[in-house]
C-alpha cells in the first residue's frame, strides 16, 4: 500500500522576492540605457568635432584662394551649392551636424547650439566657428589660422574726383598680401556691390554714372598666419 502525504511547502518565489528582482533588473536596465546613451552623445560629439574641424580647414583653403574669408550668406545655402561654388571639393555631408537629417546644412549665422555650427567673420579676415558639446554643453571655438592685427590702420583717400571718375589710394598693410576694393551705392554696401582685388594701393574708377553717390572701403588681407 502508498500513501502520499502532501506538503505545505509550495515551490516557487515570494512575492518579496519577485518585487526585489524586478527593482535589481529596472536598476541594472537603467545603469545600462544610461550608459547606452552617454556612448551614443560622445559618439556624435566626436563627429562633431570632426565636421567643425573639416569646415574650418576648407575655411582657410577658401582664405588662400581668395585672400579672404566668406561672408556667412554664402555658407549657409544650400549645401551642393556650398561646396560647388565656395569651399570647393568639401563634402556636402560635413555641412550636417550630427544631429541633423541629411541634406541638411547646419551652419549658422547667429546661433551655436548641437544642432549648428555657428560661423562668425570678422571683415573677412579672420573668423570664428563655435559649437556645442552635447555631452557637456561646452562651446567649443576654433579661430582662423590667419588674422590681420592692424585693420584699424588702413587709410583710404579719394583724389581727382569729376562726374564720371575719381583717383583712390590706400595706406599699406604690412604683411597684407591683397586689398579688396568695394564699391557701392549705399552706405550699408548693399545696392550694386562691385569688388575688385588689388595688390597695389591705388585705383582709378573711370565708370562712375554723373550725380550719384558712391561709397568706398578696402579690406586688406594677408597670408602670414601670426598676423603678423
Amino acid at each position: 500500500m502508498f500513501v502520499k502525504i502532501m506538503s505545505d511547502k509550495q515551490n516557487g518565489f515570494s512575492l518579496v522576492e519577485i518585487i526585489v528582482t524586478i527593482i535589481v533588473v529596472g536598476i541594472l536596465t537603467t545603469i545600462g540605457a544610461t550608459s547606452f546613451i552617454k556612448t551614443q552623445v560622445s559618439s556624435r560629439d566626436s563627429q562633431r568635432m570632426a565636421k567643425a574641424s573639416i569646415i574650418a580647414e576648407a575655411l582657410e583653403k577658401y582664405y588662400q584662394t581668395n585672400g579672404s574669408y566668406p561672408d556667412c550668406s554664402d555658407l549657409t545655402k544650400d549645401p551642393s551649392t556650398v561646396s560647388s561654388t565656395t569651399l570647393k571639393g568639401l563634402n556636402p555631408s560635413s555641412l550636417a551636424a550630427p544631429t541633423a537629417a541629411n541634406g541638411v546644412n547646419s551652419i549658422s549665422c547667429s546661433d551655436a547650439n548641437v544642432n549648428s555650427f555657428l560661423y562668425e567673420p570678422t571683415n573677412n579676415l579672420q573668423y570664428n566657428l563655435t559649437y556645442v558639446k552635447e555631452l557637456t554643453g561646452e562651446l567649443v571655438q576654433i579661430k582662423s589660422r590667419y588674422s590681420l592685427k592692424q585693420l584699424a590702420n588702413i587709410t583710404l583717400t579719394i583724389s581727382g574726383t569729376t562726374s564720371t571718375q575719381t583717383s583712390i589710394s590706400w595706406t599699406s598693410i604690412e604683411g597684407a598680401a591683397k586689398y579688396e576694393l568695394q564699391r557701392s551705392t549705399s552706405a550699408d554696401f548693399s545696392a550694386n556691390l562691385i569688388k575688385q582685388t588689388y595688390t597695389n594701393t591705388s585705383t582709378t574708377n573711370s565708370d562712375l554714372s554723373p550725380g550719384t553717390t558712391y561709397y568706398y572701403k578696402v579690406l586688406a588681407s594677408a597670408l602670414n598666419a601670426n598676423g603678423n
